[in-house]
Parts: structure tokens; C-alpha cells; sequence
């Protein structure tokens, strides 16, 4: 499950065995990818997303303003709903565009016809808006009646508060996280011990329908999801996200769902998903099978972090002398030119004993400083030349050679469509609707 260069690494006995590292659901979807993924994953490789990818993050963003804001619902003379929630769309998608968002830069397979791409994306925005508005109208509905009539209970006047005033005395009172009257969105977790490491991601919803806590994940695209029975246990995702639950409320979830945002009514939106132990003890054998690459990767790149602060630290602390020895010197300026020698000598005594210190310190962290440098590098991780995985990953621009390039694009015509054109992209889903 490990590469010579990693065993060699982790069998040295240069990391200690109280180190815990740090481990997402998407981190360990990589590492079971491939060692050479992870690898990219794990430093933080800049590349420019998909557009897949950047779509998916900007409803995502948008998901968030649906709850605390008002938008009308209604139907046009043809039928169609039509939501001022997902009109709000097109602007912020201009910003992905121009990698004005946290999503940064966005790839587009045929740069000739960016616009075009983005532009049925921009459609699909909409259709996926328009029905998340649609199918969550009335829990909102629901819910804001609920919160109306306890700011009513605490006093408040309701009638003479507008709806964004309302919001924010809810936020005031804590009521939407206390009570759970509204949905918990982009809920990140950190530090949950599991099996020798810490969990950490981020849910995409966490509703409280009184009974528990139901965990929703958002999926935009047309890929199949995780099948269900035994090959679920292969994705690791809601196991995860059951464990972060049980940290961060002390409950146990009670259900979990797949949402596919295509879908135009909550019937066929919802996919259930069912975990018991064999989801967790699978997690723990993928932890203990990957754990040598995991964790000679997070604790190189703790060492070099270490060394830069390190090296911060220093700057600032020679800084602080220069201006201590200036500052005295100016203070004993009267007393001539001995005061100036004495001043020199100070500043010389002082410099002498903190680099002192500093060539301790260094001396006991070069050795791993150095080996961290050497064994964070591309060559000490194996690729898993896998043609499908390897035309889906985002790193192969970077990773693969011309030869290996060649090699996994014979079978991309046989791949889904989905990079290029996204589900109901077609005029028919976009009827009506001004792209202008």
C-alpha cells in the first residue's frame, strides 16, 4: 500500500509514534486513488478546477443565502416556476468566470468556446436553483412561522421588524443553532480522533427534525453516485461525516442522504444511504493500510512549516535588537564617543548569545528539515497509471509525461460527456428564462 520511499521514511524511526496526522474524506479518496495524488493533494498544488468543480462550489455558496433572505416563487403564463433565488445566479457565475470567487482560476477543456461552456452552466445554475427553491419553500415557510412566534414569546413586536431584522435577531438569540429550526449548511469538523488520526471536512447539511440529526451531501453533477449494499462500504463519506455528528452534538444521525440538485421534486431527489460497523471497521483498515503514506506526508510538511516559522520568528527577534541597541544608543548620546563604543559592544553581545540559541535550535532540526525538503518531491510517489483515473484527476496536467499523456486518452471517448456538457443543458431546460 506504500511506495520503498515512504516504507523507508516511516520505518526510520524519525517520526514519532504519538503523531497523529490530519485526514479528510477527499484526502483519503486520494490516497486510495493514488500515492502520487495524494501527494499534489496534500501540498496544496494550485491548478485551475474544472468547470464541474467550480460549479458545484458555487451553488453550494448560493445554498447559503437561501435561507436568511427572501425570494419570490411563482409560476410564469407557460407554467414554469420562476425564482428570484435562482435569477441571482448568472451574476455570481460571471465572477466564477473570471476567477473572482475562492474558486480561483476554472479550466475549460476547449478554451475556444469558454463562453459557450459557461453559458450553459449558467442554465443548468438556474434549473438546479429553481428547483432547490422550489422543494425547500415550504420547510422555510414552516420554519419562519415557528421563529416568528418565539421572537413573540421574547417580546419582540414582529409586525414592525423586517424580514432581514427577524434574521438577525434569531442569530441574536442563537435560535437557528439551539433549536435547529433552519438547516446547518457548510459544517466543518476538526480534530476528531479516530483509529490514530484526526478527522477533519466539512458537511454539506445537517438538518434537526426533532427526532435527530439527518445528514444531507449535495451532488450537482451526472455522475452515478456510490452504489448501494456491499460497494457502498467503498466510500467512506457519510462515515465520516456520522463521527463528526457525534462530536460535534452527541448524537448519533439518525439518516443520511445523497441530494441530487437535478432532480425537481424531493421524492427523486432524495437517495438514502444505511451504515453499520462494517463501514467503520472498513475506515479503519483503509487508515491502517494507507497510514505510512499519510503520515510521512503531513509530518514533512509539518517540519518545513516549523522551520518557516521558525525562520519568522528570527527575523522579528533580530529586528527587536537593532532597535533596542539604536534606541540606547540615542538615550546616551551626550556621553560622546564611548557611550558609542560601549553601545557597539551591547549590540555585539546580544547578537553573539541569540544566534547562539538560534544554531541550538537549528542543529536539532536541520536533520529533519533536510529530510523533509528531500522526501517532499513527486519522484518518491508511485502513480497509479489507471486510464480512467488518471483522465479525471486533476493533477494529470502536471503529473503525467507526453508517453503516459498518450496512453490515458485512448479511452476518452469512451469517458462521460459530463466535463463538457452538463445534464439539461439543452434549449428546452432553459425555456423562458433571459441568459442576457
Amino acid at each position: 500500500m506504500a511506495s520503498k520511499n515512504v516504507l523507508e521514511l516511516y520505518n526510520s524511526g524519525t517520526i514519532t509514534s504519538d503523531f497523529r496526522p490530519p485526514i479528510s474524506y477527499t484526502g483519503l479518496n486520494c490516497a486510495l486513488d493514488c500515492e502520487r495524488q495524494y501527494f499534489y493533494y496534500s501540498i496544496g498544488t494550485k491548478i485551475a478546477f474544472p468547470i464541474p468543480v467550480a460549479f458545484g462550489d458555487a451553488v453550494h455558496y448560493k445554498f447559503e443565502e437561501f435561507w436568511h433572505k427572501k425570494y419570490n416563487l411563482k409560476k410564469n403564463e407557460n407554467g414554469n416556476y420562476v425564482s428570484s433565488f435562482a435569477m441571482t445566479f448568472p451574476k455570481y457565475w460571471d465572477l466564477v468566470k473570471r476567477g473572482e470567487t475562492k474558486t480561483g482560476s476554472v479550466f475549460v477543456k476547449n478554451e475556444e468556446k469558454r463562453d459557450e461552456e459557461f453559458k450553459k452552466y449558467t442554465g443548468y445554475g438556474i434549473y438546479v436553483l429553481t428547483n432547490f427553491h422550489k422543494i425547500n419553500e415550504s420547510l422555510k415557510k414552516e420554519r419562519k412561522i415557528k421563529l416568528k412566534d418565539i421572537l413573540e414569546k421574547k417580546g419582540l413586536d414582529i409586525k414592525k421588524l423586517k424580514n432581514e431584522e427577524i434574521t438577525k435577531k434569531s442569530r441574536e438569540f442563537q435560535l437557528d443553532s439551539e433549536l435547529g429550526l433552519f438547516p446547518k449548511l457548510e459544517v466543518p469538523f476538526k480534530n476528531i480522533e479516530f483509529n490514530g488520526f484526526y478527522l477533519r471536512g466539512e458537511i454539506d447539511r445537517i438538518d434537526n427534525f426533532g427526532e435527530g440529526f439527518v445528514v444531507i451531501d449535495y451532488k450537482s453533477g451526472y455522475e452515478p453516485l456510490p452504489e448501494k449494499g456491499k460497494s457502498e462500504t467503498r466510500d467512506h463519506q457519510f462515515t465520516f461525516y456520522s463521527l463528526a455528528v457525534k462530536h460535534l452534538f452527541g448524537k448519533d444521525p439518525i439518516a443520511f442522504f445523497y441530494w441530487r440538485l437535478r432532480a425537481d421534486n424531493l421524492r427523486d431527489a432524495l437517495d438514502p444511504r444505511e451504515l453499520d460497523q462494517s463501514n467503520f471497521d472498513y475506515l479503519k483498515e483503509s487508515l491502517d493500510n494507507y497510514k505510512p503514506l499519510i503520515t510521512t506526508v503531513n509530518w514533512s510538511k509539518d517540519v518545513l512549516s516549523d522551520a518557516k516559522k521558525l525562520n519568522k520568528k528570527r527575523t522579528i527577534q533580530e529586528k527587536k535588537t537593532e532597535e533596542r541597541v539604536e534606541k540606547y544608543i540615542k538615550k546616551k548620546t551626550n556621553d560622546g564617543i564611548q557611550t558609542l563604543l560601549f553601545g557597539e559592544q551591547l549590540e555585539e553581545t546580544i547578537r553573539e548569545n541569540e544566534i547562539k540559541k538560534q544554531k541550538e535550535l537549528e542543529k536539532t532540526n536541520e536533520y529533519h528539515v533536510n529530510l523533509a525538503k528531500h522526501f517532499l518531491s513527486p519522484e518518491n510517489f508511485e502513480k497509479n497509471l489507471d486510464k480512467a483515473r488518471c483522465n479525471h484527476c486533476f493533477y494529470n496536467g502536471i503529473c503525467l509525461t507526453e508517453d503516459e499523456k498518450s496512453f490515458t486518452n485512448t479511452t476518452k471517448e469512451k469517458l462521460i460527456s459530463y466535463w463538457e456538457n452538463p445534464p439539461f443543458a439543452d434549449e428546452k431546460t432553459i425555456e423562458d428564462i433571459n441568459l442576457d
